[in-house]
């Protein structure tokens, strides 16, 4: 009775969904971990990275979801910050 309620309400598929996304956004698929310790390791570290990155990508205004953005963007400050060091020379 309580399964029937719990698919009833559509807070399964929900769930379902967000792991599903979790799993693509972290790459749960290609983690090459050797052991579950490995692994979750592997995940710690990712879970870190993102949750640090949020209030970096706030304060610059980008969207919170898009970590790709916030690498292009370090980088190419970085790279034009060491050409502004360079010139100074």
């Amino acid at each position: 009775m309580a399964d029937r309620r719990w698919a009833s309400t559509g807070k399964r598929q929900i769930i379902v969904g967000v792991i599903g996304q979790l799993k693509d956004f972290f790459c749960l698929e290609c983690h090459r971990a050797k052991t579950l310790g490995g692994l979750l390791t592997r995940l710690a570290a990712k879970v870190a990275a993102y949750t640090c990155a949020q209030p970096i990508k706030d304060s610059l205004g980008r969207p919170l979801r898009h970590l790709e953005d916030l690498l292009v963007w370090l980088i190419a400050h970085q790279s034009s910050q060491g050409k502004a060091h360079h010139s100074n020379e």
